[in-house]
C-alpha cells in the first residue's frame, strides 16, 4: 500500500478497518494539546544542496516544528534518529493538522510528496509517558527536496478568482464516515496545466483535504492513507481511504 509516498505492507483483509483507525490517530497524535507545549518552530534553510541535518534534544512533552519550504509536486524525505525510543516525528502539509507520514508507521525514514504549495511542518516529540519519567532524547534529523515543482497557472484564459488561489470554485457531493449529516462540500481547483494536472482542495468542518492530480491521475494527497479515483461520464468518483468520498464534475479539474 502506497501511503502519502512511503510503502506500508497491510494484510488486504484488513484495509477499511485499517483506513479509518490509521485517520483517527494520525488526527489524534496530530494535536499540540496531545503534549505539555506548544511547538517551537524552526525555518530550515536548506541551501543549494535542498538538504539539511540539524541535531538537538528534546525532553518528554516537548514538540519542535521544522518547517521546510516546499512546492507542489516536490517531495520532501527525511531521515530521523533518535536515542529514545519514545521519540518520533510526523510530517504535515502546509496549513493542516493530519499528519501525512508518522515514525510509527515508516520507522526512521518517510518520503511524502507535496500536493500543495507552502511551508511542510516536520514535528518531533518525546511522548508525555517518557516525559513524565524523567526521559529525554537527542537526535538527529535529515531533511531534503526533491523533484521539480508545479507552477499554478497565471493569467490567460484561467485566470485566478480574486482574492482567492483557486481557478474554480464548486459545491460538490462529500460522504465522511464521521460526518454523516454532510452531503456536501466546497471544492477549489489550484490548475497547474490544462491537462488534468492541479490540486484540489476540499474543505468541510473547518478541516482541509488536499489532493495533487498530474494528467487527471493521483499522486499526492496530504492525508496519511491512498486515494483512488473511477469516472463514470463526465463524473469523477474520489476517495481517500474508505472514510471520505468527493464527486465532481471532470471540467472543475480540466477547466473548460
Amino acid at each position: 500500500m502506497l501511503i502519502a509516498g512511503f510503502m506500508l505492507q497491510v494484510q488486504p483483509m484488513k484495509n477499511a478497518v485499517f483506513s479509518s483507525a490509521l485517520s483517527v490517530f494520525a488526527i489524534a497524535v496530530a494535536s499540540p494539546a496531545a503534549f505539555a507545549q506548544a511547538p517551537k518552530q524552526v525555518l530550515l534553510s536548506l541551501g543549494s544542496t535542498a538538504s539539511k541535518t540539524v541535531k538537538g534534544k528534546l525532553v518528554g512533552g516537548q514538540l519542535v516544528d521544522y518547517l521546510v519550504n516546499i512546492r507542489a509536486g516536490q517531495t520532501l524525505a527525511l531521515t530521523f534518529a533518535a536515542s529514545n525510543s519514545s521519540a518520533g516525528y510526523l510530517v504535515y502539509a502546509a496549513s493542516t493538522e493530519t499528519a501525512m507520514a508518522t515514525s510509527d508507521i515508516s520507522g526512521n525514514k518517510a518520503t511524502c510528496m507535496m500536493p500543495i504549495d507552502g511551508p511542510a511542518r516536520v514535528r518531533l516529540f518525546v511522548n508525555r509517558a517518557a516525559g513524565r519519567r524523567g526521559e529525554s532524547t537527542t537526535y538527529t534529523l535529515m531533511v531534503k527536496v526533491t523533484g521539480k515543482p508545479l507552477p499554478a497557472l497565471k493569467g490567460g484564459s484561467d485566470a485566478l478568482i480574486p482574492g482567492t488561489p483557486y481557478h474554480a470554485t464548486a459545491d460538490v457531493p462529500f460522504e465522511h464516515y464521521l460526518y454523516k449529516d454532510i452531503k456536501m462540500c466546497k471544492a477549489g481547483v489550484i490548475r497547474r496545466g490544462v491537462d488534468g494536472t492541479a490540486t484540489l482542495e476540499f474543505l468541510f468542518k473547518g478541516l482541509r483535504r488536499r489532493v495533487l492530480f498530474v494528467k487527471g491521475q493521483v499522486v499526492a494527497t496530504d492525508a496519511p492513507v491512498p486515494a483512488t479515483t473511477t469516472v463514470s461520464g463526465d463524473t469523477i468518483t474520489l476517495r481517500v481511504g474508505v472514510d471520505e468520498t468527493y464527486r465532481f464534475n471532470k471540467a472543475l479539474l480540466y477547466g473548460g
